[in-house]
């Protein structure tokens, strides 16, 4: 029982902890508090989060030219998310491109062959009654 007490003293006292904290941080003026917390970030980066290596600048002008003629052929179209900043404010590609691979299973790769393994592993268990819904689940 005291046992209890204590951890609930001790959460009480966390979270007292957390909300002085938190005052502390709101009477701070906004822009402080962000330059505070984005220089933490830049001091705790690696070198490859705030600058480009010279094949990452070719590749986001590679990037860059695509984006202008993909904008020009298809302005109705939402824009693409190419090369958002990232936590350091410099800009880096980012892939979007999606490879088909085949299945693992041969059988797979036709549509006879996916039925069947559907066909094999479903059973169908009708409802009681189709119209009203599950009152109860009932495991089998």
């Amino acid at each position: 029982m005291e046992a209890l007490l204590e951890s609930d003293q001790e959460e009480e006292e966390e979270e007292e902890e957390e909300m002085k904290m938190l005052r502390s941080i709101q009477d701070q003026p906004a822009n402080d508090t962000l330059r505070l917390t984005c220089d933490q970030i830049l001091d705790a980066c690696p070198e490859s989060y705030t600058m480009n290596s010279d094949m990452e600048l070719k590749l986001l002008s590679i990037v860059e030219n695509f984006h202008r003629q993909y904008s020009h052929f298809f302005p109705e179209r939402k824009a693409l998310l190419l090369s958002p900043e990232n936590e350091c404010g410099v800009k880096k590609f980012v892939c979007t491109t999606l490879r088909p691979t085949p299945p693992s299973l041969p059988e797979l790769q036709h549509w006879r062959g996916c039925a069947a393994f559907v066909a094999d592993f479903l059973s169908l268990q009708p409802l009681e009654s189709p119209i009203n819904l599950v009152r109860k689940k009932k495991l089998y």
